[in-house]
């Protein structure tokens, strides 16, 4: 699969100063990327090893993405981590929070300063070069018309945490300073922007059903071109959801779950060309087989036989599909998938199960 990133087009006087109406975005492009997702890939572009259509000030200060969604110790409870990024040249840890809305919640504002810095680098298992105790840095990301009611919301929390606010045309710290001094540099001024964030997250464990009908259909029917026999659902997970490694054991099989239902549907809605055997006692998920394949088929009548087959099974919420420019940019332009751009990230989760979330 590849993530495209939005066209970037010069800014206008009309744009409005949050990505919530993604307003200069035709309507395809806005499918491609649910809005609520923008803070999260902004945190997420800003620790890329590879240089996207976004700055990368954190990657600049030395912090590289380590984990997504982790659930951390924080003092007596936990809280759940949307992003956490690792810069171990200084033994620090930068600790995101990513709000589609406005409002906070005070409880997990306080867990976060509860976490221990030195639990958490032991749990995420990354290399430490230094023998400086970790140190941990708080920071939240918003959309910009949510940034004083966030503000506000940490006031009564009685926290003080920097603010990454979001507009279309930059993103400025707000609220409390960073206590890494490269990271006070580096948002020491407003930094410009002329797109959205990278479309790197557009799906999640929330997501719809047709979501994720969308989001197999095209991995269906790589795996017919392919001509493949079969692929377990876990497999196809991991080709459509390239980042699904990053998400601690229990997070993955949330997704692993959403994706074997939207393989039971496919093979329901294309059964002379998938069938699906569900898990048993031998395997703990299920596999798609491919019973016949456009390949086989004149190669006149392969292309209609390709789309036939994507409208075949593709939920009739999701016929519109995203429209991905040859003219755009591969989140990792030129290179391999999110693998190999994450390729020394090796978080872990030794906590609870299904749907225990501090978030």
């Amino acid at each position: 699969m590849v993530v495209a990133l939005p066209r970037t087009e010069p800014e206008r006087d009309d744009t409005p100063d949050c990505y919530g109406a993604l307003s200069w975005l035709d309507d395809d492009e806005v499918m491609s990327m649910d809005p609520r997702f923008a803070p999260l890939n902004a945190l997420i572009a800003f620790c890329s090893t590879t240089r996207t259509s976004w700055p990368r000030p954190m990657y600049d200060c030395g912090y590289q993405l380590a984990a997504l969604e982790f659930p951390a110790k924080a003092g007596n409870g936990r809280v759940v981590v949307d992003v956490v990024a690792w810069a171990p040249n200084h033994t620090r840890l930068a600790l995101g929070e990513a709000k589609a809305g406005a409002n906070v919640d005070e409880a997990q504002a306080k867990r976060y300063s509860d976490v221990n810095p030195s639990t958490l680098v032991q749990t995420l298992n990354v290399t430490v070069t230094k023998a400086d105790p970790p140190r941990a840095q708080i920071v939240y990301a918003v959309q910009a018309q949510h940034k004083d009611r966030v503000l506000l919301g940490l006031s009564k929390a009685g926290v003080t945490y920097p603010v990454l606010s979001i507009s279309a045309t930059d993103v400025r710290r707000v609220g409390g300073e960073f206590d890494d001094p490269a990271l006070v540099a580096a948002f020491a001024a407003p930094i410009s922007v002329l797109s959205p964030p990278p479309g790197i997250i557009t799906i999640d464990a929330e997501s719809s059903d047709a979501e994720f009908d969308a989001m197999l259909n095209s991995s269906l029917v790589a795996l017919a071109s392919r001509q493949g026999e079969s692929m377990t659902v876990r497999a196809l997970t991991e080709d459509a959801i390239r980042h699904l490694f990053l998400y601690p054991t229990g997070y993955q099989q949330r997704l692993v779950k959403k994706m074997e239902s939207a393989a039971r549907r496919a093979a329901a809605a294309a059964p002379e060309t998938f069938s699906y055997t569900p898990p048993s006692a031998a395997r703990s998920v299920g596999t798609v087989h491919v019973l016949d394949n456009p390949e086989n088929a004149d190669p006149r009548g392969r292309t209609q036989r390709y789309q036939a087959l994507a409208a075949r099974f593709a939920s009739p919420t999701t016929k519109r599909k995203p429209r991905v420019d040859e003219a755009q940019l591969s989140f990792f332009p030129g290179g391999p998938d999110l693998e190999s751009e994450l390729a020394e990230v090796e978080g872990d989760d030794e906590y609870g199960p299904e749907g225990d979330s501090g978030s």
